[in-house]
């Protein structure tokens, strides 16, 4: 059983607020006149193309970007301040696999950072087996982490920043690169975590496969282009103003997907029978190509 620390949320049960916040590296900002709130409890995905400020989002609640203009806070707290405790997953292409460490010395670096002793405590490598356990991973402490598949790895790594018992739990990209299967049972893990109390806020370019399981998403281009549910923001309108690419929008039993490209469209249309609204959605009464029946968007 996990056991988050307090959500430690701001006096209106805020935990994360961006207002009218400009922020980047040293050549100047990524992101401009950003403004949004998450609550405590919250899980939020943040959409856009490469290069929309998604990371720069997760890098400015860490404390790690200059912020030119607005404020950013983290329970009620400017975001350096430390006022929740924070546990951030990178994408697993910014690793160096060649550094010498096992699967377990990794896990363990997520909750030594509080002790003074350069070796964890029997009570550390207790939860790091217990965490290891709890995601799948027990089997592979002793190996090496670049011996492992792209899903153990990031299984890894999600036990390491679970370690530190976040409130707030930030992840680049944490379905990239692995196949569907893991990625259905990250977004699950990710849904149960949530579930026991940790707000959660992910980065992900996979519209149907992630975004759409996720109950509120943030649509992004180097600022926020709108936010609420799958269904509210998967439309041709806030997309095209997202990616700047007509992406026709399918209603699935119920279910809204992103018709990514365009022969996917014609190919709905050839398996069902399907019309055609005003505003560019498309209502698909059946399909047989492979659209997954567990594909939901009120929640993982």
């Amino acid at each position: 059983m996990l056991h988050p620390m307090p959500h430690l949320p701001g006096d209106d049960g805020v935990l994360v607020e961006f207002e009218g916040v400009a922020a980047g590296y040293q050549r100047g900002p990524v992101i401009h006149d950003v403004s949004f709130q998450i609550g405590a409890g919250d899980f939020v995905g943040l959409l856009g193309p490469s290069g929309a400020g998604k990371s720069t989002i997760l890098r400015t609640i860490l404390g790690d970007t200059n912020v030119y203009e607005g404020n950013v806070r983290v329970a009620g707290q400017p975001a350096s301040a430390g006022a929740a405790r924070i546990a951030y997953v990178p994408q697993l292409e910014t690793v160096d696999w060649n550094f010498p460490v096992t699967a377990e010395e990794v896990v363990l670096m997520g909750g030594g950072a509080r002790r003074w002793l350069p070796w964890p405590s029997r009570e550390e490598r207790e939860r790091a087996h217990e965490l290891m356990d709890r995601l799948g991973i027990g089997e592979f402490r002793k190996r090496h982490i670049r011996e492992l598949s792209g899903g153990q790895q990031q299984r890894v790594f999600l036990a390491r920043a679970l370690a530190h018992e976040p409130s707030l739990l930030l992840l680049d990209e944490p379905t990239s690169g692995v196949d569907i299967r893991t990625r259905d049972e990250v977004l699950h893990l990710l849904d149960d975590l949530n579930h026991q109390g940790i707000t959660i806020v992910l980065t992900t370019h996979e519209l149907n496969a992630v975004a759409a399981h996720l109950p509120w998403v943030i649509s992004m281009n180097e600022t926020v282009i709108a936010e609420g549910s799958p269904r509210d923001v998967f439309t041709p309108e806030i997309l095209r103003a997202t990616y700047g690419a007509e992406m026709p929008v399918l209603e699935y039993e119920g279910i809204t997907l992103v018709a990514e490209r365009p022969h996917q469209l014609g190919r709905a249309r050839h398996d069902g029978a399907s019309h055609e609204h005003a505003a560019g959605r498309v209502e698909v009464a059946s399909a047989s190509d492979g659209t997954p029946n567990e594909v939901r968007g009120d929640g993982v």
